[in-house]
């Protein structure tokens, strides 16, 4: 054939590490009528550099092939090629010693192997040909070095990442996807070949490529082998330079099951823009798990146990199979938010955390200052000082083996602090705005008899449950009723209603006392001062809370009573004289009935009923996501007007200017 102009020669560059289907690939090229395929002609040049490598064919392949790199460089990675695609096969290591400056104008793809497959296939502590197997030998850590060359060198859109495994288990979609990355059209014929030896096997075939030779196409890997017990150091030194590069290999695009394969992947769109966002199997993954933008960049994460955490990038930061929230879902949470470069309510929430890890027993628990170091690290490693959430995490920590039982955790607890940026009104399972729907769950709340709600635990199905209830029925979230078929919350937040001159929440015996929950029934408290404190942007009420911490300890105490009636109400002290509160609480819902408390709007703290929530004219949520969220349908029956409502409004505008009382916040470090 007539060799075409350098130019005109889409150059691809195929590199990996041994046993990684790397000649596989090559047949499928070389099956193209539209390629060239050149097997390692960078060996003789890798021989010549490492002389103390010896191979059954060593004196055969200096004499054949030149020992020049660079001079195969020019003559047949760049050079003329009779085919518009020239394909050349390369082990990562041959291009030790080489300037790789040449490969700016080529397409590369890196093809990986999981370790433990590849190791495997040796079956033993050495190599078919008696070399010891090393990590140098497996050749993972030589492909993450070219790699790292290459996306410098030739630009991060030029250099893909594919894997082994999907190659076998999906050939057409991953080889669709591959030619797609590197802008060449698939060919079915790339799918399979006749059996036997092929013009491009180098003259090493005979020593390695007897299996290879008996293949018509591309094959499913066989069943799982015995994993070489002595071979397990290598395979921990292995395993992260493979995970560097598996987490930015492409996805095998699939017409059934596209979520699903989705799913199974991790692509950073910014760090490996080899897909278009635009693309149904992308947009899955990018939109799903990360609707802010901002967090399609690698977050770092803090995990780790008393003195041993450490920052790792979200797509590494993990926990052992062992750890108790795995086994099962042993583990207490908190949610924080960052306001302007303040921890809103933080001594609050570590409070209640620790609360909790005692509730549930836990040993050797991290100091309070070492989760307070560990947050204020997070947040500084990721330049989060406002519109964040945090969800921070302490489980009982790692198992000796697999059990239920907290005696086999003898390593202590696990912290793991997780930070994404999640401003309020950006959240979609709350709109603020326009108000969200609720419906009721057909599951009840655990009552404290069964797992107590004031426990701020990981086991959270009987939340999980009722959310998948409303995702089906297109609402936000779910009401949940305790066993006596009073409204407890949602599945995931505090509940207040409004009816005429009164503000209620349903008693906590069934819920979590949520520290959001507890800040608006201050203000309503406060709220009590009169409205002409309380222009229209809620500051009245706000300033007028400024001091709730001092206030409340000297002026308000809030008794919870639980009597026939389970009425629960706030006792004002100086007003109800204790002789008036007896045992069921009625002498206090008395004086609270007869006006001791009506100045504004009265805050009921009781048992009510989903009638009420119906019937109300206003209903709002609370939680630390989403703030002071209106709720404008339940059950597909308006609420009130239909929109969010005056009192939910002035609120909300309340809580907000809680955020300038240095009471309540935490300031973060300067930087």
């Amino acid at each position: 054939k007539e060799a075409m102009a350098s130019n005109d020669v889409m150059r691809i560059n195929v590199w990996s590490g041994p046993r990684s289907s790397s000649t596989t690939l090559m047949y499928a090229f070389a099956s193209r009528p539209d390629c060239t395929c050149l097997d390692e002609p960078l060996y003789a040049h890798h021989l010549s550099k490492n002389p103390h490598i010896e191979r059954p064919y060593k004196t055969e392949l200096m004499a054949a092939q030149n020992t020049d790199g660079a001079a195969v460089v020019a003559s047949q990675l760049l050079g003329a090629c009779p085919t518009p695609i020239l394909m050349a096969k390369h082990m990562a290591k041959q291009a030790e010693g080489l300037d790789m400056a040449w490969a700016a104008n080529c397409k590369h793809v890196i093809l990986i192997r999981d370790p433990v497959k590849l190791i495997s296939s040796w079956a033993g502590p050495t190599s078919p040909d008696g070399l010891e197997l090393t990590l140098e030998e497996v050749g993972v850590a030589s492909l993450v070095s070219v790699a790292s060359t290459l996306r410098r060198v030739a630009g991060p859109a030029n250099v893909v990442v594919v894997d082994a495994d999907d190659l076998a288990a999906r050939p057409q979609a991953t080889l669709e996807a591959l030619c797609a990355a590197l802008e060449v059209p698939f060919h079915p014929t790339m799918l399979s070949w006749s059996a036997g030896p092929k013009a491009c096997d180098g003259l090493w075939a005979p020593h390695w490529y007897s299996t290879v030779h008996q293949s018509t196409g591309w094959q499913a890997a066989s069943g799982a082998k015995c994993f070489p017990a002595q071979c397990f150091d290598l395979l921990e030194d292995a395993l992260p330079f493979y995970e560097a590069l598996r987490r930015r290999k492409i996805l095998a695009a699939s017409t059934a099951g596209a979520a699903s394969c989705c799913a199974s992947f991790s692509v950073d769109v910014e760090k490996w823009p080899l897909l278009n966002e635009e693309d149904p199997l992308c947009a899955v993954e990018v939109k799903a798990k990360m609707p802010d933008p901002r967090n399609h960049k690698t977050l770092l994460t803090w995990v780790g146990a008393p003195g041993q955490g450490r920052l790792l990038p979200r797509s590494q930061a993990g926990v052992s199979v062992f750890d108790s929230a795995v086994q099962g879902g042993d583990a207490a949470w908190e949610g924080l938010r960052v306001y302007q470069g303040r921890i809103f309510h933080f001594q609050k929430h570590l409070d209640r955390l620790f609360a909790s890890a005692k509730a549930l027993d836990f040993k050797n628990v991290h100091s309070k200052e070492e989760i307070e170091l560990a947050v204020f690290s997070t947040l500084a490693a990721n330049g989060m000082r406002d519109e964040c959430h945090m969800r921070l995490t302490l489980s009982r920590g790692r198992k000796s083996t697999s059990s239920m039982n907290p005696a086999f955790n003898v390593f202590g607890c696990t912290l793991i602090v997780l930070a994404e940026w999640k401003p309020v009104q950006s959240v979609a399972t709350y709109d603020n705005a326009k108000g969200v729907s609720l419906i009721t769950a057909s599951q009840r709340r655990n009552p404290p008899s069964c797992l107590d709600s004031k426990i701020h635990h990981n086991n959270l199905l009987n939340n999980i449950l009722p959310k998948i209830q409303a995702n089906l029925a297109g609402a936000a979230d779910a009401i949940m009723l305790d066993l006596d078929g009073f409204v407890a919350e949602t599945n995931a937040c505090n509940l207040f209603l409004v009816s005429e001159k009164a503000v209620a929440t349903p008693t906590a015996t069934a819920c979590l006392p949520g520290i959001t929950r507890q800040a608006v029934m201050q203000l309503v408290r406060k709220g009590k001062a009169d409205e002409s404190k309380a222009d229209g942007d809620g500051k009245g009420a706000a300033a007028a809370s400024g001091e709730e911490e001092e206030e409340e300890e000297e002026g308000f105490s809030l008794e919870e009573r639980c009597g026939v009636s389970q009425s629960f109400v706030l006792v004002r002290k100086g007003k109800a004289d204790e002789s008036k509160v007896d045992g069921d609480g009625k002498g206090a819902a008395a004086a609270a009935a007869s006006g001791e408390e009506e100045e504004g709007f009265s805050l009921e703290e009781r048992c009510v009923s989903l009638a009420e929530f119906c019937a109300a004219d206003e209903v709002f949520t609370t939680g630390t996501m989403g703030e002071l969220t209106p709720v404008v349908r339940i059950d597909g029956r308006c609420i009130g007007t239909g929109v969010p409502g005056p009192v939910t409004r002035r609120l909300s505008a309340a809580y907000k200017c809680l955020i300038d009382n240095p009471a309540l916040y935490t300031l973060l470090p300067d930087n």
